[in-house]
C-alpha cells in the first residue's frame, strides 16, 4: 500500500465530520446545560463558602450592630461598649486592630462613644436590614446575623440568575455570567457586613418579575427592596420615565413610586437622618469626626468637588464603568444583528440607565456594590436577547438557516 493511500485514509478518518460525530454525544445542548447548570451551582456553593469562612470584618458592621441591637434604654457609651465588643469576640487581632485604628476616623469613632453614636442615623434609615438583624439577633450572634444575611443573600441571588438562565434559554450563558459577577464584585460582597446583597436580591427578583409582566409579585419585592436601602427611590422613579418614554400603562409602578416617596420622607424624617447634603458630605466631600450638629449650607463648589472625586475613583478604582461600556457596546451590536431585546426589556435597559445617572448625580458614591445590581440586570436582559449556544446543535440550525 502506498503512503498516499495511508495518508488518504488517516485524513478521512480524521475528517471534521467523524470527529463532530464522535463529540456529538459530549456537545449535545442537554449535556452542555446541565454542565453549565453544575457548574453554576458549584460556584455559588463556594462563594457562600468562603463568605461563611472567610469574612470580612469592614467597619461598617459595627454601626450596623449597634443600631440593631439599640433600644430606648441605652446609653451612648453602653451601646458602643456592647457593639464593639461582640466584634472583637469573634474577629481577630489583626481584624479588629484594622477595624479600631486602621485609620484616623476609625480610631476616633472606637475611643469616642458619643461620636460613634452620631454616625447611627445615616445606618437606621435601612430599616428592612436593621429589622432583619434584629430578628436574627434572636437566635444568632449578632455578628453572625450580619454574615448569615450577606451569604444567604447571596445564594438568593445566584439562584435568580440561574432560574433566569434556564427559562430563559441561555443556560450555556453561565461561565460568562460568572466572570460578570466576579467582575461586577460579587466575590466580595458576601463576606462584608452591609445591606447589598439583600437589596440587590429584592431588586433583581423585582426587575425579572416586571420583565414577565407579573407586577403583582415584582411591586412588593422592588418595595422591600426600597425598604432596604432607601435611595433605590431613584430607580423607581427611573421605570416610571421609561413607562412613559415606552408609552406602557404601569399604573402600579407609578402607585409604587408614590407610596416609596411618602415614606422616604417618613423614614428619613423619623430616624434623624442628617438630611442628603450633610450625607453627602460626608461620603463624598470631606469625612466628619462626628454628625452632631454637622449641618452645612449647601455649596455647588463641594458638590462638584465631590463628584469629581467619584469619578476619579470609579475610573481607576472600579470596574462597574468599564463593564457598563462593554455592555452598551453589547447592546448595539446585537442590534446590528438583528437580535435586540424586545420593547419591554428595551425599557428596562432605559431605566437601568437613567437609575445609573441619577444615583451617581445625587450621590457619586463610586463603590461596585452600589450598582451591581443594575450591572447584573442589564448584562442578564443582553444574554437572553443573545442566547448565546456552545453545543453542536445550534451549529446545526445556524447551518440550516443561512
Amino acid at each position: 500500500m502506498s503512503i498516499a493511500n495511508e495518508s488518504s485514509k488517516s485524513e478521512l478518518f480524521w475528517s471534521p465530520e467523524r470527529l463532530l460525530a464522535a463529540l456529538r454525544p459530549a456537545l449535545s445542548r442537554s449535556v452542555l446545560d446541565r454542565t453549565a447548570l453544575g457548574l453554576f451551582v458549584l460556584f455559588l456553593l463556594v462563594i457562600a463558602a468562603i463568605g461563611l469562612k472567610k469574612p470580612e470584618y469592614n467597619w461598617d458592621m459595627a454601626p450596623y450592630i449597634a443600631a440593631s441591637i439599640q433600644d430606648d434604654n441605652s446609653t451612648a457609651a453602653e451601646l458602643h461598649k456592647k457593639a464593639w465588643g461582640m466584634i472583637e469576640e469573634r474577629a481577630s487581632k489583626q481584624q479588629f486592630y484594622k477595624l479600631r485604628a486602621g485609620n484616623p476616623y476609625n480610631l476616633y469613632q472606637y475611643e469616642n462613644p458619643d461620636a460613634f453614636i452620631s454616625m447611627l442615623p445615616m445606618y437606621q434609615v435601612k430599616v428592612a436590614y436593621i429589622a432583619t438583624l434584629k430578628g436574627l439577633g434572636k437566635f444568632f450572634d449578632p455578628v453572625d446575623a450580619t454574615i448569615l444575611v450577606s451569604v444567604v443573600f447571596s445564594l438568593l441571588f445566584g439562584a435568580i440568575c440561574l432560574w433566569w438562565m434556564r427559562q430563559g434559554g441561555f443556560l450555556q450563558a453561565a461561565p460568562l455570567t460568572i466572570s460578570l459577577l466576579l467582575l461586577a464584585g460579587f466575590f466580595y460582597m458576601p463576606r462584608i457586613a452591609t445591606p447589598d446583597m439583600m437589596f440587590a436580591t429584592f431588586c433583581l427578583g423585582g426587575i425579572y418579575l416586571l420583565l414577565q409582566s407579573n407586577e403583582k409579585l415584582a411591586l412588593p419585592l422592588l418595595f422591600m427592596a426600597f425598604l432596604v436601602r432607601p435611595d433605590n427611590i431613584i430607580f423607581l422613579f427611573a421605570l416610571c420615565l421609561a413607562a412613559i418614554v415606552f408609552s406602557q400603562r404601569k399604573i402600579g409602578i407609578f402607585a409604587l413610586f408614590a407610596g416609596a416617596f411618602a415614606t422616604y420622607f417618613w423614614i428619613t424624617s423619623g430616624g434623624n437622618h442628617p438630611g442628603w447634603w450633610a450625607h453627602f458630605y460626608f461620603s463624598n466631600v470631606e469625612i466628619q469626626n462626628t454628625m452632631t450638629g454637622f449641618r452645612p449650607a449647601f455649596d455647588i463648589a463641594d458638590y462638584f468637588k465631590g463628584f469629581a472625586r467619584g469619578i476619579s475613583v470609579a475610573l481607576q478604582n472600579n470596574n462597574w464603568p468599564k463593564l457598563m461600556i462593554i455592555l452598551l457596546f453589547g447592546w448595539a451590536l446585537l442590534a446590528k444583528a438583528g437580535k435586540a431585546p424586545d420593547r419591554n426589556a428595551t425599557a428596562m435597559l432605559v431605566a437601568i440607565i437613567l437609575a445609573f445617572g441619577g444615583k451617581f448625580v445625587t450621590f457619586p458614591l463610586p463603590d461596585d456594590r452600589t450598582y451591581f445590581v443594575f450591572v447584573i440586570a442589564f448584562a442578564m436582559i443582553l444574554l437572553e436577547a443573545w442566547k448565546p449556544r456552545l453545543d453542536l446543535d445550534s451549529r446545526n440550525l445556524e447551518k440550516s438557516s443561512a
